[in-house]
């Protein structure tokens, strides 16, 4: 199907205040393990808390291309720059797999059955956003 995709603009539309700060996220130990704490989204990046989040990847194996997005303009990090196919947190009580196929269809307004998608690791990642005050730690499965 995205052979000949590589960029991606869709006009899904889009409401900058939904969910965003105020989603609820499960907080993570330093290992990557659930804690059964759940904050609002903002909380967990003032207090640099770790948490889970997914980034998915749309490949053609057949063509050796990556399918992009463009970053919407009202992001905090890198607004209206190209990404990954689609990316988000993972909701309190979900799983990543879940999340995956949300951000995706949220996003990109692609349905996959959750056979479509190959859990390939999961990395800790940090981002120092030193303009906002906040430390984003997350564990995110690919």
């Amino acid at each position: 199907f995205f052979e000949c995709l590589f960029f991606f603009h869709a006009d899904i539309p889009f409401d900058p205040h939904s969910m965003g700060e105020d989603e609820l996220l499960d907080v993570c130990d330093e290992n990557g393990q659930l804690t059964g704490v759940v904050k609002p989204r903002k909380d967990i990046h003032k207090a640099g808390d770790w948490h889970q989040a997914v980034h998915v990847w749309i490949v053609s194996k057949k063509q050796c291309s990556v399918l992009l997005q463009q970053r919407v303009w009202t992001k905090k990090l890198y607004p209206g720059r190209f990404d990954i196919s689609s990316a988000g947190h993972v909701q309190a009580g979900q799983t990543p797999l879940e999340t995956a196929i949300r951000e995706t269809e949220e996003e990109l307004g692609l349905e996959f059955e959750g056979s479509k998608f190959e859990h390939i690791g999961r990395m800790k990642h940090t981002i120092d956003i030193a303009d906002h005050n906040e430390v984003v730690k997350q564990y995110v499965d690919v």
